[in-house]
């Protein structure tokens, strides 16, 4: 089993959340453009975030709120992380939610309005009660190009084929991203490993958030509101 993280790295990023609040120094509680992110089905409210025992817990919520004017039907949670940072290893420990249209997502971005060209790696979305038998399952997505419009992508769909419920309880979810090679961990299982086109190599940063509609499918009387997403820690190493 690979070593995790690998011997010669260093811790640089960390938050176990053991505070009352989230901590304003580590962590935006909106994407960094802003509350919304397309297509725009939901809003980012820093009151649907909360810690309880050391672990935060991103919740959606079926209220409606204006902003810019606007009325949006949902309301979600995001943390963005104020660090970034450019290859290494970055890890979390999280309990994903369970309805229709919602996505539970850990990702690491690099791409901030009115800059539109794309670097994106998804370590972990799970999109449980959307598809059939999505709990059991956790896509890993690689982004680039000059707009989301005429992007190119990579995408891998890890099955467990029933053997695990990520809604059921906390799981490690992990990313190795180097400079010619990326790779993909769950329970310190490697799931994916890629050395193909598109790999960034500008730094970026960690985001946690429980997204509503991202998939074209929207939830319906079957979704339970409040439903959140819980995050024990992440953690972020660079090599030495």
């Amino acid at each position: 089993m690979t070593q995790l993280p690998p011997a010669n790295y260093v811790l640089t990023f960390s938050d176990d959340f053991s505070g009352d609040t989230v901590d304003s120094t580590k962590w935006l509680t909106q994407y960094r453009w802003g509350q919304t992110n397309k297509p725009d089905y939901t809003v980012a409210e820093p009151y649907n975030i909360s810690i309880d025992n050391s672990v935060v817990s991103l919740t959606a919520n079926d209220n409606p709120v204006v902003y810019n004017s606007d009325t949006y039907n949902y309301s979600n949670a995001v943390l963005s992380c104020v660090y970034q940072q450019m290859f290494g290893y970055y890890e979390t420990r999280m309990k994903c939610a369970y309805g229709k249209g919602l996505i539970s997502s850990f990702w690491l971005l690099k791409c901030v309005p009115p800059d539109t060209f794309i670097n994106e790696i998804d370590i972990a979305e799970n999109l449980a009660g959307t598809f059939t038998n999505d709990q059991y399952k956790i896509r890993t997505n690689l982004h680039w190009g000059s707009s989301y419009a005429s992007q190119q992508e990579d995408k891998y769909k890890y099955n467990s084929k029933g053997a695990v419920d990520y809604t059921a309880d906390f799981h490690t979810f992990g990313l190795l991203w180097e400079t010619n090679l990326i790779q993909w961990f769950i329970d310190g299982q490697l799931i994916r490993e890629y050395s193909g086109d598109g790999i960034p190599q500008v730094e970026m940063n960690a985001i946690l958030d429980i997204s509503i509609g991202n998939f074209g499918v929207m939830p319906d009387s079957s979704t339970i509101f409040p439903n959140s997403l819980h995050v024990d820690y992440v953690k972020i190493y660079s090599s030495q």
